[in-house]
């Protein structure tokens, strides 16, 4: 009797599925007749067998699935008899493999080790593309991850020069190789970058290949924008990360974070808001069709349309508003737009909207429990909210909001400079379209701060390692020393070691110079430094 069946009628019903499956055809959509024998002998939480029918034997094993309970599934054909002697090694080999291909510059190897064991549930042979920064394979861990899997090779995806992104490109460009060789039926990606997925989706689709989006969670309208496109979402496994910081605004355009638990908010009537809302916007004209991101684009939108409809009127009960949690801000406009009547307004007037950022590098039991998440935090220390109307002083108004422009920071190019060549901004300037090779034109910082694309710039860097470094140096004293003595120390440390990079004199330059010239060839994902051009001036 088979190992593990609890009653002759389960092992008969066993026995006669293991009959049944040689003669399914080795090259079926949901997997290897091996698999499946092993699925059955000994069924898993994470295996699940697909059958034609709930009559093929009684005592189904836990854990199988039948196809009339998961009818979105595809079935198993029956094989060809004449491929039937071929069943065994040789035949084997022939099996298209699944193409998993992995963001790695976001994706953990937890989330990896998981997409892989959901797939070879199904699947017999997976073949993992790990597309990330060269110096990923320094990584201890991460050589002894890409070893210890069969089948999977790591893509180094150069991160010379600025412009695009490098990652997406060498993923699409894995899809368009599998497409013209026609290796696989399916593909399945793991990547957090929702445009990057619809485009996946799309060539696949063209070419009639199956596609599985792998991912911790997706805002509820991009997942359902998958779904619609023919793709299988399947979620990763996530901890629920609770809201213990709120974000206000009020009506003179300043606002500040709080820390209160926020309740989570249900998901399905999440997406029904964004929907409405998305609808409202575009027929006022807030939102365009042309517009890409909407979903992006709608708590940015939001704030402004909010701001434009009540600045006027602080004394009303919108004298203030909830921005963060986002999912908070949908409810709260939803319910006010519903009930406001027909006295909205076009759009006309732009606005710069946003929320600073701070680098944090780990969070500590204590600061998770306080916090909530590591994004709660650098929200939370970046000081909060800020909303300006738009004006040619809008650059240097929100350099100053952000700290790259103070009297220890006075050439307005150098802090335009700096703030351009900060990871996060410089991400975001990417996301714009507004790098061209390593330059980039400092008329467009107003253009940046009025997109509704994004409001999460980051913060001047601050000295808190530089002070220690200068110390360790022996270049001044103490770590408490006065910032004109910290600014001399810098000064001099960099014509002593002669740092790479352009010559910085400000405050924040010299920060960022010394910053740049001891991490810039440990951090993989480092790029090519921007240049900023022209003046500041122009709109």
């Amino acid at each position: 009797m088979p190992t593990g069946c609890a009653s002759f009628s389960e092992a008969f019903g066993i026995i006669m599925l293991r009959r049944l499956i040689i003669d399914l055809n080795y090259g079926m959509h949901r997997g290897s007749a091996s698999h499946l024998g092993r699925c059955v002998s000994k069924p898993t939480a994470e295996c699940k067998l697909w059958l034609r029918g709930a009559s093929v034997f009684r005592g189904a094993p836990a854990g199988a699935t039948l196809l009339s309970e998961a009818p979105d599934r595809h079935p198993i054909h029956a094989a060809d008899p004449s491929q039937r002697r071929h069943f065994g090694k040789a035949s084997r080999k022939q099996i298209a493999p699944v193409e998993l291909m992995v963001d790695g510059d976001v994706a953990p190897i937890s989330h990896i080790q998981e997409a892989i064991a959901n797939l070879r549930c199904e699947h017999p042979r997976i073949r993992t593309m790990v597309f990330a920064a060269p110096r990923r394979m320094e990584n201890a861990k991460w050589r002894q991850f890409v070893a210890s899997e069969p089948d999977m090779h790591f893509k180094a995806v150069s991160r010379e020069g600025v412009r695009g992104q490098p990652t997406d490109e060498a993923m699409l460009s894995q899809v368009e190789s599998v497409r013209q060789n026609r290796r696989t039926g399916y593909i399945a990606v793991l990547s957090s970058d929702s445009n990057l997925v619809k485009e996946i989706i799309r060539l696949a689709m063209e070419c009639s290949m199956r596609v599985i989006v792998f991912g911790p969670s997706f805002a509820a309208y991009a997942e359902e924008q998958f779904i619609a496109m023919g793709a299988q979402v399947r979620h990763l496994h996530q901890r629920n990360i609770p809201f213990k910081v709120r974000g206000v605004l009020r009506t003179d355009g300043t606002g500040e974070y709080e820390l209160v638990d926020s309740p989570l908010l249900s998901a399905g009537e999440n997406l029904q808001r964004t929907k409405y809302l998305l609808g409202f916007l575009k027929s006022l004209g807030w939102l365009s069709e042309s517009d890409t991101d909407l979903e992006v684009r709608l708590p940015q939108t939001l704030v402004k349309f909010w701001f434009h409809h009540f600045r006027t009127d602080p004394v009303s009960s919108h004298g203030s508003m909830t921005v963060f949690p986002i999912e908070q801000l949908i409810w709260t406009m939803h319910d006010i737009v519903r009930t406001g009547g027909s006295s909205w307004q076009q759009r006309q007037s732009e606005y710069a909207y946003c929320t600073p950022l701070v680098r944090v590098s780990r969070l500590s039991k204590e600061n998770e429990a306080k916090y909530g998440g590591i994004r709660q935090k650098r929200l939370f220390l970046g000081g909060g909210p800020i909303i300006l109307d738009d004006s040619d002083q809008v650059p240097e108004k929100m350099l100053t909001i952000l700290g790259y422009l103070d009297h220890y920071n006075t050439d307005v190019r150098e802090a335009a400079f700096v703030f351009v060549n900060v990871s996060d901004n410089k991400y975001n300037l990417r996301q714009l379209g507004m790098l061209s090779g390593s330059s980039f034109q400092m008329s467009q910082l107003r253009s940046a701060f009025l997109a509704d694309l994004t409001c999460q710039w980051h913060r001047a860097p601050v000295d808190t390692f530089v002070r220690k470094l200068l110390v360790e140096k022996g270049c001044m004293r103490s770590e408490q020393a006065d910032k004109r003595k910290v600014w001399k120390a810098m000064r001099a440390y960099a014509r002593r070691t002669r740092l790479p990079g352009p010559e910085l004199q400000t405050y924040n330059g010299l920060v960022w110079r010394i910053h740049r010239g001891l991490f810039a060839d440990k951090d993989p994902s480092t790029r090519s430094v921007v240049e900023v051009h022209s003046d500041i001036g122009s709109s």
